[in-house]
């Protein structure tokens, strides 16, 4: 029964010195190289030919392996410590040893990250104390949605690192220490700040494998007072003759059926998409809303199969109502909630899980779930459904006490039966990480299509 639930709603500084590490499985981050020097590797952007100054990213959420709690004397050091602006904190952790490795990611909405600077050790300046008494990275990587790995290293007494060289589309962005430097008195392992950079929305140019067509979208304001981040959208060369192929082939690109948001908005930008027909959406009754064919405003109602219509993807991008207007919550819950998605439509239960409060979430009926419960039961329903994936169409959000909270407008699949729900949402504002998931009125009962 729970298993059925969870198909239903969806079970779901400035650095002084430069250094790099050469590999054949990852791409070395250096001084700015020539595109001689770096290839562009697929999933990755050639650097802009544009001198516009890189823009810094705010994460909507930071993880970690772990970090040191509150103690007699100090307090804790957690991993949004190392994304506060400041040098007088750190994340800590302490050294794991054996096959696994510490480690910091960062989430936010997609952007095209083209430089990240890490402030290695604790104390507010290498000359402090506390750094060389404390352990800090000596070789670590950095990993994104997609593309190779980037490469950093540091000497002894180095606290300043820059990457660069590179330029990559990605909503994630994951510190990996390879290799640490002992600490003379004490073995915890300290960042004191990480700042990703990216390319200004204007100069940056996706590429998108096998397109035909392709628009990027600045974050801004869509229909009905909604917000929505930046993404790109592309058409390819085919066509399909259903909502559902359509949704198939987005998603064999790793990217999503165009809500009628995003469709909107990247008209908008590139009247061209207009030209063809496109499958975007169905309605509760389990018809299919098609845009285009001459303007942008041109929208029918229709069959959710029959005429053989092109195909138009976007990236994850999902559009965020707020009363009143607050874009910083817009952005927050857009990310996290593409976050999920992403993650129940890859089928990755480790990564639910890792979006999950420590302390436990309410799941639909069971009051509260471990991370490691909820892994467990998607696990069980990514088995017993392997064309599970789920489309939110929009939301609204608000800040409640110490949480957001989100209702969403969803289309989703499971066992070849299609249904269109409003999922239930909500975080902890402190950690962004989920406290609940649930869900409202049933929309569209499940059925064929």
């Amino acid at each position: 029964m729970l298993a059925g639930m969870i198909a239903l709603g969806v079970r779901f500084i400035g650095a002084r010195d430069v250094t790099s590490a050469a590999s054949s499985a990852a791409l070395t981050a250096s001084a700015m190289p020539s595109a001689s020097q770096h290839p562009t590797a697929p999933g990755a952007l050639a650097p802009s030919a544009s001198n516009a100054p890189l823009v810094p990213i705010r994460p909507t959420s930071v993880t970690a392996i772990g970090f040191i709690h509150a103690r007699a004397g100090e307090g804790a050091h957690p991993p949004d410590d190392a994304f506060d602006g400041r040098l007088t904190t750190a994340w800590q952790v302490k050294l794991v040893g054996g096959a696994q490795r510490e480690w910091i990611e960062a989430r936010f909405s997609r952007a095209h990250v083209a430089e990240v600077r890490v402030t290695l050790g604790v104390g507010d300046s290498a000359e402090s104390k506390y750094f060389l008494q404390n352990a800090r990275p000596a070789k670590f990587h950095l990993e994104f949605d997609e593309g190779p790995n980037v490469e950093g290293e540091a000497e002894r007494t180095q606290r300043d690192v820059v990457l660069r060289g590179f330029n990559v589309s990605t909503t994630r962005m994951r510190l990996v220490v390879d290799k640490e430097w002992p600490g003379d008195s004490w073995q915890d392992l300290g960042i004191t700040e990480i700042e990703i950079l990216a390319a200004p929305e204007a100069t940056a140019r996706r590429q998108i494998p096998d397109a035909t067509w392709s628009v990027t979208v600045p974050a801004g304001g869509s229909g009905g007072g909604a917000w929505s981040p930046s993404f790109a959208a592309a058409r390819f060369g085919i066509t399909t003759r259903s909502y559902l192929g359509a949704v198939a082939e987005c998603l064999r690109r790793d990217l999503v059926a165009c809500s009628e948001a995003q469709w909107e908005r990247a008209c908008d930008s590139d009247r061209a998409l207009a030209s063809a027909e496109a499958w975007t959406s169905i309605t509760t009754d389990g018809r299919a809303i098609i845009r285009g064919g001459g303007a942008c405003s041109d929208r029918k109602v229709t069959a959710p199969s029959g005429a053989a219509l092109g195909v138009v993807c976007c990236e994850r991008g999902i559009a965020v109502r707020t009363t009143p207007p607050d874009y910083d919550l817009a952005s927050e819950v857009s990310a996290a909630l593409g976050a999920l998605e992403a993650a129940i439509d890859h089928h990755d239960s480790p990564a639910v899980a890792r979006l999950i409060d420590e302390s436990g979430a309410r799941f639909f009926l069971v009051k509260s779930a471990s991370p490691p419960q909820i892994r467990s039961l998607f696990d069980e329903d990514f088995q017993k459904s392997p064309d599970l994936w789920a489309l939110h169409d929009g939301c609204h959000a608000e800040r409640v006490d110490d949480s957001w909270k989100a209702e969403c407008r969803k289309v989703a699949q499971r066992s070849g039966l299609v249904g269109v729900v409003t999922s239930l949402y909500s975080w902890a504002e402190k950690t962004k990480r989920l406290r609940s998931i649930a869900d409202g009125p049933i929309l569209r009962k499940w059925g064929p299509l």
